[in-house]
């Protein structure tokens, strides 16, 4: 058994699929499958359940699992170390990232690294379970750091290095009776009690992301009823289906304030908010690849805003 089966085992496993390991691991769709095939034959048993579109592990499967990561992560730390001692950065970081990322420097402070650190690999995945599936993959080991949204239930394993934060409020588009009828030019007028949303068909993410629970988390403090009817993992495309005019919902107020078409609901009471952190697991070595990107995300995000 090769260390290589193992890593092609667990890229399809944690993907879901032979066609997006490959892409992942730059490899073409048949070289994954044969070296499946070949390992199965070897063990013996059969790792993979495949239907027509979807690869689910069998019981013997997620049984060499946790030992297939701690093969391949113990081969990767002897890696680092080495490569630590010969002064070099080079190895693989696996970042966790969010569905969309409005934030441009993180996407800078990413670009910068790759130039300043050319041999690291930094394979960025995200997460179907948005924030959920980023701090699982952290525990797992699958992930080295995730860029996360709080507030969320993290175990104690997790240690959280806060990078930026903001505030939440509820969004409808410009034309929405709750916008239009709220606006009496030139007259003063009070915030609307939250029971307005009472009813009211909802635009979410799915559970399991942060924006979800807090959405859900403030509506219970209200005690307002209303259905999500949409689920979106993006927040782009949940900002432009509410500017459409399918539902209210609750975005990053700086989301709303770049979309010409959203307008913010002025309703009384509304504390959610918002912070991005990069998730680690406490006690896990760290290369110096690993803190490298780390430090280049925390600097670059916190960095204060230049004079002018």
């Amino acid at each position: 058994m090769e260390v290589r089966q193992l890593e092609v085992f667990l890229a399809v496993a944690e993907e879901q699929s032979f066609t997006r390991a490959a892409e992942r691991l730059h490899l073409v769709q048949s070289a994954v499958s044969a070296t499946i095939k070949s390992l199965e034959n070897e063990l013996g048993f059969t790792l993979f359940l495949r239907g027509p579109r979807t690869v689910e592990l069998t019981s013997e499967g997620e049984g060499l699992l946790p030992a297939a990561r701690g093969a391949v992560a113990a081969l990767a730390e002897a890696r680092d170390v080495a490569a630590d001692y010969r002064g070099q950065v080079r190895g693989t970081v696996n970042l966790g990232v969010l569905a969309t990322s409005d934030s441009a420097e993180i996407r800078q402070a990413l670009r910068a690294f790759r130039e300043a650190y050319p041999e690291v690999v930094v394979s960025a995945r995200t997460s179907p379970t948005g924030t959920a599936g980023l701090i699982q993959g952290v525990m797992d080991g699958s992930l080295d750091v995730s860029i996360i949204v709080l507030p969320f239930p993290v175990p104690d394993e997790i240690e959280i290095l806060h990078l930026f934060s903001g505030e939440y409020v509820f969004a409808a588009a410009e034309t929405h009776p709750l916008v239009s009828n709220g606006r009496e030019s030139g007259k003063p007028h009070a915030p609307a009690d939250p029971s307005v949303l009472h009813g009211l068909d909802l635009l979410g993410m799915p559970r399991g992301f942060a924006m979800r629970r807090a959405q859900d988390d403030q509506l219970a403090v209200w005690g307002v009823r209303s259905e999500v009817r949409m689920e979106l993992t993006d927040v782009s495309t949940l900002a432009q289906c509410i500017a459409d005019g399918l539902g209210v919902g609750l975005l990053p107020h700086g989301a709303v304030d770049a979309h010409p078409q959203l307008a913010v609901l002025d309703i009384a009471g509304v504390t959610a908010t918002w912070s991005v952190g990069l998730a680690t697991r406490r006690g896990r070595r760290r290369s110096a690849a690993l803190r490298l990107l780390m430090q280049a995300l925390h600097d670059a995000t916190t960095a204060p805003a230049p004079e002018t």
